[in-house]
């Protein structure tokens, strides 16, 4: 079998039905956008992209109208870049005329995107037009092309809410013309409320005089918001422009927030707070129906915190997309949210806050369910300091059926910040408890998704003083069920910390199809039960500081994990540990039910398979080891015990259908052992990495069909030995 994930991690767990050819997270993603209409300007019905543009005839019957004075245009360029046939005979015909063009299309009220197709057709740079949509000025400068090139250009977003959309097309410099026009409706719109409208913010508009109207738009979002009532499911429609905000835009709920693009739609202001508060701000704070307290607490501190008021979640479905947001470093949250349910945030940029680009809060044991944010770029905004950090992305309390998709989010920096202020970057992604849940501990992540997430960070954070490394993701004091992360690029760990009970899914986390290649610092803090590890390229090249591989980090005190860590499966990764010889997994808790199939472990050094730690890690249970490479410079040490441990083996230990380079050593002398290759695995060892590079080299390699039948898939005789299957697909590792 390989990279093809199941979800148990108990026992020979049973295939769920994940393709062999394609990830699950594949299977898993968001559609943004869907294709509408298109139309060939001037031009004959063609196909283009895999989409059918309709002819310029046909469109005029069906909802296209343009103004008397335009006229219609064809050429024979060869169009640059290089086109098929269909493509270059749209690019070669379209309408223009003198100052600006006007499209009107009928379509039916709905947020969409908008593509323009333009050749230029007569002299190199003629052209710099402006493009409006909705009365909105959204790009400058289309059309600046070189003779016979042509450009696609958007998305432009925009939403139609009186049954047509309106284009113009303006020049400053020669003459507007258009070839192809694309719309596609962006995402599941949800029905529309009888009575919902749309209120416009521009730069021209007036908080005074201004009603909102398209004719007579406000000035700040902030006085949009304050207007806009709930629960009407409203839109606030912002254009193009640097909105410089000095109040709090608090968002009422089923109230959407819409831009006229990332690069079009910036919003600035905020101030700083010891509450994290959010420039956006999106709060439902609503009485538990029980009237009851949530009970006071004494801290670690020795103080006594409480009681707390009890609150309901609330249901609000709203979308805040197509802005970006600056925090100046000076604002303490871009956006947050509380105690809401149904909210999307996509499409935006959010840069250089102190607490946390986007704040999701369950308060007053609510829950937060289905908050979705995709298609985003978070930067520098996030409280680090000598003690604790957040992330990026701050989760805190209970949130269910989470998905986080489709972004990027930097961490490289230390920004300057005015004295008080926290001084960094934080981590990208942060989840822990809420305050209210600090006795009671049952706070978490259920049945959530993190899936195409690329993560840059810098290579050390200032918690214990600036020794430890950056963290990409950190699941720090919080429960998980069902969590899946899948198709990440991370350059720095994962903390996966807290042992917490299932419930709802087979597994806390299932790890799978990520790259993780890390600069300072170990893989994964590895410290939770029903936990699923399978099919990720794991990689230490280049690691200035590599500490353990995976394991409990709790710098030498006693472990804080429960008695037992169980039902790990670690399964069909590639573990390049470069010239290092860490151990790979260090517990300081026993461990029950550990299973170690089908890896690929690289090193020219000596690492170790595993390490206990200290006596509470004494008395552990079942480990299986099997169908594993092993290529080390010199022989592997399969247990080894420190910090006091008595070095009793674990009951039972199956070491069977591993091959070594060199013979292993530091196995219980009770271990069952069968079917072990001592040599040289023939890989292919050419390509990139990690596959082909670790595949099997032919058919008749000595890890193919050398394996042993642990439950998972896989094709000929007997399972190869390694991380991946001959002649099956290797899958997507790391983003798409």
């Amino acid at each position: 079998m390989a990279f093809a994930g199941v979800l148990s991690a108990c026992d020979v767990p049973a295939d769920v039905g994940v393709s062999e050819t394609e990830s699950p997270s594949t299977q898993a993603q968001a559609q943004t956008e869907s294709f509408y209409k298109a139309i060939n300007l001037a031009g004959s019905a063609v196909t283009v992209e895999g989409r059918t543009f309709s002819s310029f005839a046909e469109a005029k019957t069906q909802g296209l109208s343009i103004p008397s004075g335009y006229m219609e245009a064809q050429s024979s360029y060869t169009a640059s870049p290089q086109v098929d046939s269909a493509t270059g005979a749209m690019l070669n015909s379209g309408i223009w005329q003198s100052g600006t063009l006007k499209l009107a299309q009928t379509l039916p009220s709905a947020r969409y995107n908008v593509y323009l197709y333009i050749l230029e057709n007569y002299q190199s740079q003629y052209r710099s037009l402006t493009l409006s949509l909705e009365g909105q000025q959204v790009a400058q400068g289309l059309g600046a092309l070189q003779k016979a090139e042509w450009k696609k250009y958007g998305p432009y977003t925009v939403q139609v809410s009186d049954g047509a959309l309106n284009l113009d097309l303006s020049a400053s410099a020669g003459d507007p013309h258009l070839m192809g026009l694309a719309l596609y409706s962006v995402g599941a719109n949800p029905e529309p409320i009888p009575g919902a409208r749309t209120y416009y913010v521009s730069l021209s508009g007036n908080d005074s005089t201004g009603d909102g109207s398209q004719a007579r738009p406000y000035r700040t979002i902030a006085k949009a918001a304050e207007v806009v009532p709930a629960n009407g499911g409203h839109t606030i429609q912002v254009g193009a422009g640097t909105f410089d905000e000095t109040a709090q835009i608090r968002l009422k709920e089923r109230v959407n927030l819409i831009g006229a693009g990332q690069e079009f739609t910036v919003i600035r202001g905020g101030r700083f707070d010891w509450n994290a508060n959010g420039l956006i701000q999106l709060e439902s704070r609503v009485p538990h129906p029980s009237g009851e307290k949530i009970p006071a607490f004494v801290h670690e501190d020795g103080k006594t915190y409480g009681p707390f008021d009890r609150y309901v979640s609330v249901d609000s479905p709203q979308e805040l997309a197509y802005f970006s947001m600056e925090g100046q470093n000076l604002a303490s949250s871009g956006i947050k949210l509380v105690n809401r349910n149904h909210v999307k945030i996509h499409h935006v940029k959010i840069k250089d806050y102190t607490w946390a680009g986007i704040l999701s809060e369950s308060a007053g044991y609510a829950e937060v369910k289905d908050l979705q944010i995709s298609n985003f770029l978070i930067a520098e905004s996030s409280k680090e300091d000598t003690g604790s950090s957040w992330g990026n992305i701050t989760l805190r309390g209970t949130h269910e059926g989470l998905l986080i998709q489709d972004g990027r989010i930097e961490h490289l920096t230390n920004p300057t910040r005015p004295e008080g202020y926290f001084k960094g970057s934080g981590y990208a992604i942060k989840a822990f408890r809420s305050w209210e849940d600090t006795a009671r501990k049952q706070d978490e992540l259920r049945s959530s998704r993190i899936l195409n997430i690329v993560q840059r960070g810098k290579d050390s954070a200032p918690w214990a003083n600036y020794t430890a490394a950056n963290i990409a993701f950190e699941f720090w004091s919080i429960g998980a069920d069902g969590v899946e992360i899948a198709n990440c690029d991370l350059n720095a760990a994962l903390s996966l910390e807290y042992n917490a009970a299932i419930d709802q899914n087979p597994y806390s986390f299932y790890v799978h199809h990520n790259r993780i290649k890390t600069v300072k610092s170990g893989l994964v803090e590895l410290a939770n039960s029903n936990i699923i590890v399978d099919s990720n390229s794991f990689d230490l090249t280049g690691n200035a500081n590599p500490w353990n591989v995976m394991g409990e980090y709790n710098n030498g005190g006693p472990s804080n994990q429960g008695p037992v860590l169980k039902n790990i499966r670690v399964s069909n990764n590639v573990f390049n540990l470069a010239s290092f010889s860490p151990a790979m997994f260090v517990f300081t808790t026993r461990v029950e039910n550990f299973k170690f199939y089908n890896n690929t472990v690289i090193s020219s050094g000596a690492p170790a398979l595993f390490e206990f730690r200290r006596p509470s890690s004494q008395g552990s249970g079942a480990i299986d080891i099997r169908n594993n490479i092993f290529e080390s410079g010199s022989a592997m040490k399969m247990f080894v015990f420190t910090e006091n441990n008595n070095g009793t083996a674990p009951s039972s230990v199956a070491y069977t259908n591993n091959l070594h380079k060199a013979a292993p050593v530091n196995l219980p002398a009770t271990t069952t052992q069968a079917g072990n290759i001592l040599g040289t695995a023939q890989l292919a060892r050419t390509g990139a990495m990690p596959f082909p590079y670790f595949e099997a080299s032919s058919a008749s390699s000595n890890v193919v069909d050398r394996g042993v039948n642990v439950g998972l898939p896989f094709t000929g005789s007997a399972p190869d030995i390694g991380a991946s299957e001959y002649g099956r697909p290797a899958g997507t590792i790391g983003t798409p």
